[in-house]
C-alpha cells in the first residue's frame, strides 16, 4: 500500500532518518524475480509521494530503466544492487 509506505517513511524521517531507501524487488538469495514493469508499479508511487514531501529518496534496484524513472519521479540517490 503506497499510502502506508509513505506514512511509515515519514515517521522514520521524524525519528531521524536522513533518507529513505525504496526497493521493489528482494535481492536475497533465492527470491523470485519480478518484471521491471512490476517493480516500477511498486516503487514509483512511493518515490513520488516522498519527493512531494521533500524527503530524500534512494532507489534500490538493479535495473537501469527503474533507476531512470525513479530519478525522474524525484529520487536523489541510486543504490545499484
Amino acid at each position: 500500500d503506497p499510502a502506508r509506505a509513505v506514512a511509515d517513511a515519514l515517521e522514520m524521517v521524524e525519528n531521524g532518518a536522513d533518507f529513505i531507501d525504496i526497493g521493489g524487488e528482494s535481492t536475497r538469495p533465492g527470491a523470485d524475480e519480478i518484471s521491471a514493469r512490476e517493480e516500477l508499479r511498486r516503487v514509483l508511487p512511493i518515490v513520488r509521494g516522498l519527493a512531494r514531501q521533500a524527503v530524500p529518496v534512494s532507489i534500490d534496484t538493479r535495473r537501469a530503466e527503474v533507476m531512470a524513472e525513479a530519478l525522474d519521479a524525484g529520487a536523489r540517490i541510486v543504490n545499484d544492487t
